[in-house]
């Protein structure tokens, strides 16, 4: 008889009694704590002191307050898109290491599952059942929406009908990684400024509104004219046009600070965003190009791994694409031409696949293309980053000049006739 077996009625009634006292001590006191009682006590002291500091200044708490519940919601997005990005890759791993090993994926996802929060904990232990039950682990993946990131979809289909080596799962771990590492400049530094060009507009915004009629009022009274730089900021703030679209893009910039990051962290590619691209991407030519690395290293047909990529591809363009590039197969043309003519390949790289081909070292030629398209640009990433920083810098450093020139030009003649 199995021990364990033996012992599970008293593990149960043990269990039992420790959710019963769960339950018996939540029912105590009503639930509150010496703790939360504390931190209640402490926050409502905070509040009260803040109220108590901006008792006669309430327009300018609400204003500090709108932008600080900005700040907290995009602080919020980039760590909740990081937090699933990790769990994402962390997955990916976990099914290479499982191929390495020959560990049964179920029982890998059930002891990672605890460690991965509420959410996607629960996506993985849906997608243990569905192992369980006997659905595929591409098709499971599939129908688990959340659980691997988008742009890797494919990929991963195609590495599993290739066979689902350890090698082309760590390639999908590695390729990710190296994407994240070659984008997150790029996308920090697109979310750094805007979110210090909402800052600036909004700033100057109140600075119009709030202190430009009070600087008036003091002008006047000294019969002093205003200078042009003050008379230019107002100006700029006054017309109707302009500050319909600058408020209009502080709507935008707030939308883009959100949704670039869950667009980077969370796989989904150029997003919605994507549909306006007419083009094949790098990064989409290249996985195209692993895929049918791992097809021919299979010893697979070609034109079922292009239905794969017509069928789940993230994008409808290159959906069609592929499609097409199958059909041309199905009816007596060379892959390569048939690659060349939907634009997956390009003119100079068909004389090495069909060389390479004839070699037999077609798999070897295309992963090595794959890598070098790929690393060409990571480089251009980076070298545009690096280009327009500081740039940017400059341009966010004369919009503050701008306006500290605007509004201080006026208190320094102001005190120089007074002094005189």
């Amino acid at each position: 008889m199995n021990p364990d077996q033996s012992n599970s009625p008293d593990m149960s009634d043990s269990l039992s009694r420790i959710r019963q006292k769960r339950r018996s001590r939540s029912k105590r006191g009503g639930g509150l704590t010496i703790q939360s009682l504390i931190l209640a006590t402490v926050a409502f002291a905070i509040l009260f002191s803040i109220l108590k500091l901006f008792q006669n200044h309430l327009s300018a708490l609400l204003i500090l307050s709108f932008f600080f519940g900005i700040s907290m919601i995009i602080g919020l997005s980039f760590t909740l898109a990081r937090r699933k990005s990790g769990f994402q890759d962390a997955f990916l791993e976990l099914i290479a290491i499982s191929r390495r090993t020959s560990l049964p994926l179920e029982v890998g996802l059930r002891a990672f599952a605890p460690q991965c929060g509420r959410s996607y904990g629960r996506r993985l232990m849906m997608l243990a059942n569905r192992l369980e039950a006997g659905v595929p682990l591409s098709d499971a993946v599939a129908i688990t929406s959340g659980v691997m990131p988008l742009d890797q979809r494919v990929a991963f289909r195609v590495a599993e009908f290739a066979g689902s080596t350890t090698h082309s799962m760590e390639r999908i771990v590695r390729v990710r990684q190296n994407r994240m590492e070659a984008l997150r400049p790029i996308v920090d530094m697109s979310v750094y400024f805007l979110f210090v060009t909402m800052q600036i507009i909004s700033v100057g915004g109140f600075l119009s509104y709030f202190i430009s009629p009070k600087m008036q009022a003091i002008f006047n009274d000294f019969g002093m004219p205003l200078p042009k730089t003050f008379i230019a900021f107002q100006a700029i703030y006054s017309n109707s046009m302009i500050s319909f679209f600058l408020s209009n893009f502080g709507i935008l910039a707030i939308i883009a600070i959100i949704y670039i990051p869950s667009l980077f962290h969370s796989g989904r590619g150029m997003g919605f965003l994507g549909r306006f691209v007419p083009w094949i991407t790098t990064s989409e030519r290249a996985s195209v190009l692993r895929g049918l690395a791992d097809t021919i290293q299979a010893e697979l047909p070609i034109d079922d791994c292009m239905l794969i990529f017509a069928d789940w591809s993230m994008r409808g363009q290159l959906r069609r694409r592929a499609f097409r590039a199958r059909r041309a197969m199905l009816q007596g043309v060379d892959w390569t031409q048939a690659l060349r003519s939907e634009g997956l390949v390009k003119s100079s790289e068909v004389p090495l696949l069909k060389s390479s081909a004839e070699s037999a070292r077609a798999c070897w030629a295309l992963e090595q293309l794959a890598d070098s398209i790929e690393s060409r640009l990571w480089y251009r990433y980076r070298l545009l980053a690096e280009l327009f920083s500081p740039l940017f810098t400059l341009f966010m450093a004369s919009l503050v000049f701008l306006v500290g020139l605007a509004f201080f030009t006026p208190l320094v003649d102001l005190i120089r006739r007074l002094a005189s």
